[in-house]
This record gives C-alpha cells, sequence and structure tokens, in this order.
C-alpha cells in the first residue's frame, strides 16, 4: 500500500478543545449601537483575539498572507451602509501608507460617498477574484472613512499617487491636483483610518473544518511592509468554500 501523502500544514486543524473562539468582528455586532444615534468606534470590541486553540500557524505567518495580499492587489472592495442600514459595496483602485490608512477617490454624490458622509463606519476586503477552487484568501479590515480637505487632502494626493503609480511618468499622467477634489469639483480624495484586520483561516474551522469559513482576528499593520513590492506569486489560502474566484465573506 501506497505511503499516505504528508498533510499540508495550511490545512491540519489542532485538536478541538472543546470550546470555539469566535471571531469579534466590530462591523457585525448584533449587539452594536443603533448607528442613526451614535457611531461607534469601530475598534471598541477589536482587541486581538488570542490563536492558540483555533490555528497553529503563527501570527506572524498570517500577518505575512496579509502583507502578500496586499501587496499584489490593486482594488479593494468598499462596504458602506446608510443610517437606515442599506447596506453598499463598492470596488475601487486604492492605495496605502504606513499608518494604516487607505485612500481612494469617489464622486461626492456617490451612494457610498454619502454613506460615508453620514456614517464613517466602513468595512474593506483586498483579495484576488482569480484564484483556483478552494484557493480563496483575503484581507478584511474595519475603520472609519472621511473626505480630506486643507493639508490633510494636499498630503492625501501625494500619498495615493506616489503609492499607487510608483513609475514616475505613470504617475505623472495619472496625477490630479487637490482642487480636482474640492467644490465645484465632482468627486473627492477619502481616506479611511483602519482599526482592525482580520484573514481567513488557512486551516479552516476549528470544529467544522474545511466546510465553513473562519477568521481570526491578526495584529496587522500596513508599516510592515515598508520596502519594494514583490513579483506577484501563489500565497498560502484559506478554507474557501463560497462562489469560485474569491473568498467566501463570513
Amino acid at each position: 500500500m501506497a505511503a499516505r501523502p504528508e498533510r499540508s500544514r495550511w490545512r491540519c486543524r489542532p485538536p478541538y478543545t472543546g470550546r470555539v473562539r469566535k471571531h469579534d468582528d466590530p462591523c457585525s455586532r448584533a449587539d452594536a449601537p443603533d448607528i442613526r444615534a451614535v457611531h461607534p468606534p469601530c475598534s471598541a470590541s477589536s482587541a486581538h483575539i488570542p490563536l492558540e486553540g483555533i490555528v497553529s500557524v503563527s501570527v506572524e505567518e498570517l500577518c505575512a498572507v496579509a502583507s502578500h495580499i496586499l501587496r499584489t492587489t490593486r482594488y479593494m472592495t468598499l462596504g458602506t451602509a446608510s443610517t437606515a442600514g442599506v447596506p453598499m459595496v463598492t470596488p475601487l483602485a486604492h492605495a496605502w501608507d504606513d499608518q494604516d490608512a487607505f485612500y481612494w477617490f469617489s464622486g461626492a454624490e456617490s451612494v457610498h460617498s454619502l454613506n460615508i458622509e453620514r456614517n464613517p463606519v466602513v468595512s474593506i476586503v483586498v483579495f484576488d477574484s482569480n484564484p483556483p477552487d478552494g484557493g480563496g484568501q483575503g484581507l478584511y479590515a474595519c475603520g472609519r472613512a472621511e473626505a480630506l480637505q486643507g493639508d490633510a487632502l494636499a498630503e492625501g494626493c501625494e500619498i495615493y499617487y506616489s503609492r499607487r503609480y510608483p513609475d514616475p511618468a505613470a504617475r505623472s499622467e495619472r496625477y490630479r491636483p487637490p482642487a480636482q477634489f474640492r467644490d465645484p469639483a465632482p468627486n473627492r480624495l477619502y481616506r479611511a483610518r483602519i482599526e482592525s484586520y482580520s484573514v481567513l483561516s488557512p486551516e479552516g474551522h476549528p470544529v467544522h473544518g474545511d466546510t465553513v469559513s473562519h477568521r481570526v482576528a491578526i495584529p496587522f499593520r500596513t508599516g510592515l511592509l515598508a520596502g519594494p513590492r514583490p513579483s506577484r506569486r501563489p500565497c498560502p489560502t484559506g478554507s474557501d468554500h463560497g462562489a469560485a474566484g474569491g473568498p467566501r465573506p463570513r
């Protein structure tokens, strides 16, 4: 009888300890205050959850997964909600700085922009939409967004265009000055300050294994990404039983 192949450590579940630790997602807490009355800080309940007993993969490895996703994916999906709780998701070109802030520009009258004006709490997911089946992974984030003005707008323009277009020729062609993001111009430059991050567990759910997608919080910071961007390459995947081509949202 042929020897059984060694099982990948990215798919190996740790022993069940009899207790399930659920990812505490501050963007979807059932007991969150009514957003029509108050906008609680996104990080109010986003303290890092220990990974022991959930996955045997180290925190450093999970942060490396997050780094790879962010370095090799040029678009993000932004989630907003109206004051009545009506959700909106929007794919956007983006850039990020070393202080956990994400930047993008949109029309001031777009639905997601109007949502941010009234309810600044946002969710973001960055993921490759074309992996093989079972190969999806994503970086999830939660924070608060705003339209930039004054000195922050000038600084934001420099960050957005220098990070998104590192080639000087491409940046010179695409650059828009701050005046194009003020009245009466139709667009605004936005910044979301991220307060918590999570990724899909590479080892699946602690009880149900690979049949259920499961997210774990990670102490990731964009400051870890300082340095040149690597070439695109495969990265460790999470449990993916959603639609083909992307991670299944939880």
